[in-house]
């Protein structure tokens, strides 16, 4: 139908609005800080799988992927602010440095971890009678430490070599690492702020709780840069989204002409970093043009903000329980392998890296293990509410290092691009663990714990209390 499309979109914004509604009404949900976009994809998985929401499925998952296109793209429009510390401390600055180095590392250390996880986790399976492909495994870091976009992207990559329905199976993951990051990331901040962990905890305000802000609190959108009787300043901005989409993917087109089968099929998959790219390229060029006061800088990133809210919705509704009943054994104990091990390791790692803020890194950094950017802000929010600790910086640097991304992200999908052994992948995830583990020791991020979660208090190692 014509108008199918739109049809989706309201059904997108109908459960966004019922998420927002219920999250201001319910004590729990409010306690639990749980995101009005989780709520609403909650509710919109359910009407969608009991057959109330008459739309296909793949449209929730194409929804998925050009939201995340469009997100990037706006990152990268953004571009980079100053950031003030008003701490003032010379040795803040060595602390972000390694935090930034701490954040690339262990993500990288996590991918594989997780990818290995994932593989062993059905060759366990298999032994007991199972006879679901291994290399299924390698989607789980695209759903626990890549994301809901990254996960339908790369899905329908895998699916495209062989892996049927490798698209639903990754949101699903990713879904299942969505809710660990808030059922299980939110009580261990929590726990941590009744042990004493967190440096700058606060009392949670009335207005986080219930996700709405007073009238006497409300902050600016941001700036209209141009004059109604001319064009909107909104309008503005999601033109110049849709110019960098229409750049980026051409060249997506361009390059996989030239490129071979194996590397194209990646390449087309990798849209959204492409519309970063060209993003930044765009807001670079306005600052030499000198017309980037065209740009509001608030407004953007609030158009970041609103397309990851209809990307988690749409995330959710994007799983057909029809599609994934057969792999539903595996899938739970995939992700309840990989959800143990990555929440053991994440605190285990996150205690030793030798500053005062090891315990408002660690729970940043298990929102990105488990879910996305957004999970890891709020994590951090709990623990820091005025964001006043260095993992907010180092997040921020951290989320730039795009070479260091995409050389990940391309070596995590490449077994199944290149069509590896099932043995030559485990045997590529395992070295790759080990290199990242020797680098947390080249670059002085690894050295004894500096809190402890259930144990006795630890000294702090380092010098900016």
């Amino acid at each position: 139908m014509a108008n199918e499309m739109l049809i989706g979109f309201g059904w997108l914004s109908f459960a966004l609005l019922i998420g927002a509604f219920l999250r201001y009404k319910i004590t729990f949900l409010q306690n639990m800080l749980i995101p009005s976009s989780a709520i609403g994809g909650i509710v919109g998985f359910i009407l969608i799988n009991i057959g109330i929401i008459q739309v296909p499925i793949d449209l929730f998952q194409t929804f998925v992927a050009q939201l995340l296109i469009i997100s990037f793209i706006s990152i990268g429009l953004t571009g980079t602010s100053s950031h003030n510390n008003s701490e003032g401390n010379t040795n803040v600055g060595k602390t972000i440095t390694k935090g930034v180095i701490w954040f690339a590392v262990a993500w990288g250390l996590f991918v594989n971890m997780q990818a290995l996880l994932g593989m062993l986790a059905i060759k366990g399976f298999n032994l007991f009678g199972g006879a679901m492909d291994v290399m299924y495994g390698i989607l789980l870091p695209f759903g626990f430490a890549m994301g809901t976009g990254q996960a339908i992207t790369y899905g329908a990559v895998a699916e495209g070599h062989g892996l049927q329905d490798a698209a639903s199976i990754a949101i699903t993951f990713a879904v299942i690492g969505y809710i660990l990051a808030t059922f299980v990331g939110i009580p261990l901040a929590k726990f941590g702020i009744r042990k004493g962990l967190a440096s700058r905890s606060e009392p949670l305000s009335e207005d986080l709780l219930k996700g709405v802000t007073p009238k006497e609190g409300r902050e600016r959108l941001g700036e209209l840069t141009f004059h109604s009787s001319n064009m909107e300043t909104l309008a503005f901005h999601l033109a110049m989204i849709g110019g960098v989409y229409l750049i980026a993917s051409y060249s997506v087109d361009w390059i996989s002409q030239i490129l071979p089968s194996n590397m194209a099929s990646f390449v087309v998959g990798s849209l959204f970093i492409f519309g970063i790219l060209w993003g930044m390229i765009v807001s670079v060029t306005s600052k030499k043009l000198k017309i980037n006061h065209l740009f509001s800088s608030d407004l953007q990133k609030s158009i970041t903000g609103s397309t990851v809210d209809f990307m988690i919705v749409a995330s959710f509704m994007s799983i057909s329980l029809d599609a994934i009943q057969q792999y539903f054994v595996p899938i739970m104990l995939i992700t309840l392998i990989g959800g143990i091990v990555t929440t053991i390791v994440c605190f285990y790692v996150g205690q030793r890296m030798g500053s005062n803020y090891d315990f408002e890194r660690s729970v940043a950094f298990y929102g990105l293990a488990t879910g996305q950017v957004p999970n890891s802000l709020l994590l951090l929010r709990i623990v820091d509410p005025r964001f006043r600790t260095p993992p907010i910086l180092e997040l921020a640097i951290y989320n730039s290092l795009l070479p260091l991304t995409i050389t990940q992200i391309f070596l995590g999908i490449a077994p199944i691009v290149w069509g590896w052994s099932e043995g030559t992948a485990m045997l590529f995830f395992g070295g790759s663990m080990i290199v990242y583990l020797i680098l947390f020791k080249v670059f002085g991020i690894w050295g004894p714990k500096t809190y402890s979660m259930f144990g006795k208090p630890v000294a702090s190692t380092d010098e900016q209390s």
